[in-house]
């Protein structure tokens, strides 16, 4: 794990590890960490900090790796990453590769990351908007391979959240897999990312924390959350939506997540003997039987609304189709995050105009371009629900400051 720390960062790090042996309070570790990053001026990588989530990721796996008890190190995890401090897209795809190939020996651990992975791990409008989510993007795609593996390149914001979502769903999927050694029936006969332990040692001395009933217990109840994660992900609006582009603009690497989703739909005992309605699992399956069964005019009206509403056209001719939503994908996720209450109304009018003129920056998008984007994002969540006064009262404002602030800077309009 190559290291990101600036100064503060490694003030941090030993900060951790007084406040690990003094039991402090995961609320006040935050704060004196949250005042430390911002007396020390580090104002671009304090929020959603990659130095930070690499150093909580080191703290975490030392304990986990040395046999010490790490609840606290994972409750500052959680603290940090609900205070906005560190990157949890990052923080969780350093913990992956190491939690999940080890889940077997050190379940406790499993258990702790699919509970940060519920809770931040798909929270990525406001990342996105960071300062650092260039640099994020980057670290995550070199731990991942994303850019390799989906083919498409991971520095723009919207392909990124695409491939980064399959990306995690297809970790589960194949964990799910591996539990019941179904991975066997993979024409590959091997996960996409790491499900087990390169060497081992690394089972060595792991089983003597617990008993091995516990850990037995522990496992088959780490089986069962790992299903319902993924049953959870494929109800949710948000991710639906997401997968829908990477079915249309990723059909080989959709074709392999879709086969081992169906083995596990078939195969997965675990599955069967849940309550777990099925009906997510064969819906994603039904759309990609239609996807390469039917022409392409009669899927795009089976297409989720976020590819069936008629994607945008951009006038330079550089983005077309579906990966052309897919550069405005954070538009929607806030929107949803301002339908469900899951976020402040505090400043959101100025966050979600700073997304939009972030994401026609980044982009290379005109002004019409973005003010369609948000347009049709709007009428898209307007169809899904009613409205709460107060998103009406957002989206009115930003388009109102879309319209003016060209003028403010032109003098006139040319779009």
């Amino acid at each position: 794990m190559a290291s990101l720390s600036s100064p503060w960062v490694e003030w941090a790090g030993e900060y951790t590890k007084a406040a690990q042996a003094e039991a402090l309070p995961p609320n006040e570790w935050a704060a004196r960490v949250a005042t430390a990053a911002a007396a020390a001026g580090e104002r671009g990588d304090v929020q959603f900090s990659a130095g930070l989530a690499e150093m909580l990721a080191r703290v975490v796996l030392s304990g986990e790796s040395s046999g010490a008890a790490p609840a606290a190190a994972w409750k500052y995890a959680e603290a940090a990453l609900a205070a906005r401090l560190a990157s949890p897209a990052l923080l969780l795809t350093l913990l992956s590769s190491r939690v999940i190939p080890q889940r077997v020996a050190r379940p406790t651990a499993y258990r702790l990351y699919l509970e940060l992975l519920r809770r931040h791990g798909f929270k990525l409008c406001f990342q996105m908007k960071a300062a650092n989510s260039n640099k994020i993007r980057q670290l995550i795609d070199d731990n991942l391979n994303l850019s390799q593996i989906f083919g498409f390149s991971a520095c723009e914001p919207g392909v990124f959240i695409v491939e980064f979502v399959l990306c995690i769903l297809w970790q589960l999927v194949d964990t799910a897999l591996d539990d019941e050694s179904l991975l066997e029936l993979t024409p590959e006969k091997k996960a996409q990312w790491p499900t087990r332990p390169q060497d081992i040692s690394a089972f060595e001395v792991s089983f003597s924390e617990q008993k091995p009933e516990k850990i037995e217990k522990l496992q088959r109840m780490n089986s069962v959350i790992t299903i319902e994660l993924i049953g959870h992900l494929l109800h949710n609006k948000v991710i639906t939506r997401i997968l829908s582009l990477a079915r249309e603009n990723m059909q080989t690497q959709w074709g392999l997540f879709t086969y081992r989703l169906r083995l596990l739909v078939a195969n997965s005992s675990t599955l069967q003997a849940s309550t777990m309605s099925l009906v997510a699992f064969q819906q994603l399956i039904l759309d990609d039987h239609n996807v390469h069964g039917e022409n392409k005019h009669s899927l795009h009206k089976k297409f989720h609304p976020m590819v069936a509403s008629n994607p945008l056209s951009s006038p330079n001719g550089h983005c077309l189709g579906g990966s052309y939503s897919a550069l405005w994908t954070p538009i929607d996720m806030y929107l949803e995050d301002c339908l469900d209450g899951s976020i402040a109304a505090t400043n959101s009018i100025e966050i979600l105009s700073g997304l939009v003129k972030a994401l026609q920056a980044v982009n290379r998008s005109s002004w019409h371009d973005a003010f369609m984007a948000l347009w049709i994002a709007s009428v898209r969540l307007v169809q899904r629900a009613s409205l709460h006064s107060s998103s009406c009262l957002i989206i009115e404002t930003t388009f109102h400051i879309l319209i003016f602030d060209p003028v403010k800077q032109t003098g006139t309009r040319t779009d």
